[in-house]
Parts: structure tokens; sequence; C-alpha cells
């Protein structure tokens, strides 16, 4: 089974990368337990990708119980209307998340206070996540463009 869902934990910082398709209830129980750890940091920050995949309502739910009142400073990054709206719903337990277009990586920084460079690490970050899906420059652009 091919993943769907990768992340990294480095520091304060958690990079996750969806791809085209919803993670599996494994995968997601997997990044809530990271999710969770990663809250107890000092000053975490959470910069996430995604090509089209996202949380059901149950895994929203899982990740909203988990963490318990400690939301962390978060970014979505999507061409994506439908995730982008799903958003809005996150908003009322996590008002510090936002979403920007999948290739507003600086505003995406900007929006988490990253110094540069942090900025510089999350992209590498993403990248190698990206190759970890098998997401390239070109079918990345082929996504955005179905989407």
């Amino acid at each position: 089974m091919s993943r769907k869902l990768v992340w990294r934990a480095e520091g304060r910082l958690f990079v996750a990368v969806h791809a085209a398709q919803d993670p599996s209830r494994i995968e997601w129980s997997d990044y809530v337990r990271t999710a969770v750890e990663l809250s107890t940091r000092e000053d975490p920050r959470v910069y996430v990708v995604s090509y089209g995949g996202g949380p059901n309502g149950a895994q929203r739910a899982e990740l909203t119980t988990a963490l318990a009142g400690r939301p962390s400073p978060t970014v979505l990054l999507t061409a994506s209307r439908l995730v982008k709206t799903s958003i809005v719903v996150l908003n009322w337990f996590n008002p510090k998340m936002t979403a920007v277009g999948l290739r507003e990586h600086h505003l995406a920084c900007k929006a988490l206070g990253l110094s540069p460079q942090e900025s510089d690490r999350v992209a590498a970050i993403r990248r190698e996540l990206e190759e970890e899906l098998g997401i390239s420059e070109g079918s990345a652009a082929q996504a955005t463009s179905a989407l």
C-alpha cells in the first residue's frame, strides 16, 4: 500500500504532505500521535501541504480531541477550494490555522513567524516528503490544475 500522508518533526517544526488521496486510518493515527508529541514542545509551528487529500470528519475530530485545547499555529498550503473551506470549520477548534495557495511558501512561513533559516529548512523538508510520495514539480503542477 502506498503512502498518502508523510510528515517530519524537527525542532519546533512539523511539516506534513498529503497526496491526492485521503490518509488511511493507520496513517492518520500515527500522524495524530506525532502532532500530540509536537504540541508539548516549545512554540511549535505546523506546515501542511495538500495535493487534494486530507482527513475525513472522524479523523479531524480525532486530532481535535487529541490536542485537547493545545492547537499550534498551522498553515495549510493547497490549491483545493474544498480543502480551504474545511479550514473554516477547523478554525472553530484552532483559530491559529490559516490556508494559503499551494505555491505560497513565503506567505506560509511569514504567517508562522519562521526565521529565514527555518523557512529554508521547511522548504527542504517539503521537497524530501514530496519525493517520498512520488510528487515531482511536474506532477505537482498537474495536480493543482486538476483541483
